[in-house]
């Protein structure tokens, strides 16, 4: 199993804290978004991570972590970052595809990693009132 990490756009919404970092990097109760992410895919037997960065990649600390450049971050959407990654999807090893600033618990992995579907999704069903909140 790999995992791959969306984490090259400008995060504009966030701005001015990530004018020198991106969203990943951004501190949420003292420690960088990634960071939850990074420890629960450790726990989880995950090692082969891959990080697609652009805005401020040389700020994105991910120790043991392959980190792949998008020179497109500024005009391109994560499709593209996606891409960037291509050579993760080699067909042989199944692929956990995360955005990188979002924090989420173990059990939510394990979940993922006992799916017996082809395709799995995991989603918040409680969407909608976040979403609503940031947009107000």
């Amino acid at each position: 199993m790999k995992v791959v990490v969306l984490s090259a756009g400008t995060g504009s919404r966030l701005w001015p804290h990530t004018s020198d970092q991106p969203k990943s990097m951004v501190k949420f109760i003292g420690r960088p978004l990634i960071d939850y992410q990074l420890r629960v895919f450790q726990e989880c037997g995950l090692d082969d991570i891959s990080i697609v960065v652009g805005h401020c990649s040389e700020s994105v600390i991910a120790p043991n972590c392959e980190l792949i450049y998008n020179p497109q971050f500024l005009t391109a959407n994560m499709v593209v970052s996606l891409f960037m990654a291509e050579e993760v999807f080699d067909g042989r090893h199944d692929v956990i595809v995360s955005y990188g600033d979002i924090v989420f618990e173990q059990h939510i992995i394990r979940r993922l990693l006992d799916s017996d579907g082809a395709v799995s999704v995991v989603i918040d069903v409680n969407w909608y009132d976040y979403w609503s909140a940031r947009m107000s």
